[in-house]
């Protein structure tokens, strides 16, 4: 698979849906609280040692996270369970990092504004 040299070594996060509901929050006034499903694709590029590209390294990842957003007065809260959905490893049985191999990843943020 090609990669347009625009996305290459960059990781790209698109909303692909969102779903909101309003609730109250015991003792902390109004809180929204909202589903989200995100798309995340992974281009690596191979290691170099001296300049000669490393077996075992490079590929291609799209990752789909569903999670849940809280937000409340100026801070919000994310939670997510990031699961890897299609991967394109290069020579993917010499592969000695996680990114791509792993079952999934927990991601957890919190935003404040000011």
């Amino acid at each position: 698979m090609k990669v347009p040299p625009l996305l290459a070594g960059m990781t790209i996060a698109a909303i692909a849906a969102t779903a909101a509901a309003h609730h109250g929050v015991a003792g902390l006034g109004a809180a929204e609280l909202d589903g989200l499903v995100e798309l995340n694709y992974l281009h690596l590029g191979r290691d170099k040692e001296d300049g000669v590209a490393e077996s075992g390294t490079g590929g291609h990842i799209l990752y789909v996270m569903p999670g849940v957003r809280a937000y409340w007065e100026n801070v919000s809260f994310a939670l997510g369970v990031k699961l890897p959905a299609w991967t394109d490893l290069n020579e993917e049985d010499e592969q000695q990092g996680a990114e791509g191999k792993e079952n999934y990843r927990v991601i957890f943020s919190m935003s404040a504004l000011f």
